[in-house]
């Protein structure tokens, strides 16, 4: 086999993949409202946490298994709280965003770590999103989503064109 046709198969395999998940778009409104409703609810349990971020959503192409698919993965904005006194709130903060990110596929906790003063778990759908909360020096929040496609490249795939990319590479789209 050639290395196209190596390259096309991977493709066809991965959007038959692909396409069983939800879009990007879904994704990107699915996680967003999470992340939101996570902040609320991590605030009805410590009032006095403020949640500030400076970063903004970021996408880029999935590498590893899915890499040249056309997948796209999503990085919400860390926020995060200046506290590192969260001691004594974190079981309650920590049972109210696992109880949201529950409702949204998000399971089986894994702590990172797990000492006072410092706190990372980590939440996982069945799609490679991951939740991360815990605490250091600040209280942080972050959601990445797992890798999908846009629905305009599901319905294409969908419809009969299982063209692979054209551009050159796995990971450089194409320019213009």
């Amino acid at each position: 086999m050639s290395w196209e046709e190596h390259k096309q198969v991977k493709f066809e395999q991965n959007m038959g993949l692909l396409v069983q998940r939800p879009s990007l778009e879904e994704i990107e409104a699915r996680y967003a409202a999470m992340q939101e409703e996570m902040k609320a609810s991590v605030v009805a349990v410590a009032p006095q946490v403020e949640w500030s971020t400076s970063d903004e959503v970021r996408q880029g192409l999935c590498s590893g298994e899915l890499s040249g698919s056309r997948a796209t993965e999503i990085k919400f904005p860390t926020w995060m709280w200046m506290w590192t006194s969260a001691d004594q709130e974190w079981p309650a903060m920590l049972d109210a965003v696992s109880s949201v990110a529950s409702r949204y596929g998000f399971t089986d906790p894994n702590t990172v770590a797990g000492q006072s003063g410092n706190r990372d778990v980590r939440l996982y759908d069945e799609f490679g999103g991951q939740v991360r909360f815990g605490y250091n020096v600040n209280l942080t929040l972050s959601v990445h989503s797992g890798c999908h496609v846009r629905q305009e490249a599901k319905d294409r795939f969908l419809s009969g064109d299982t063209s692979a990319p054209s551009y050159g590479g796995d990971r450089t789209p194409p320019s213009g």
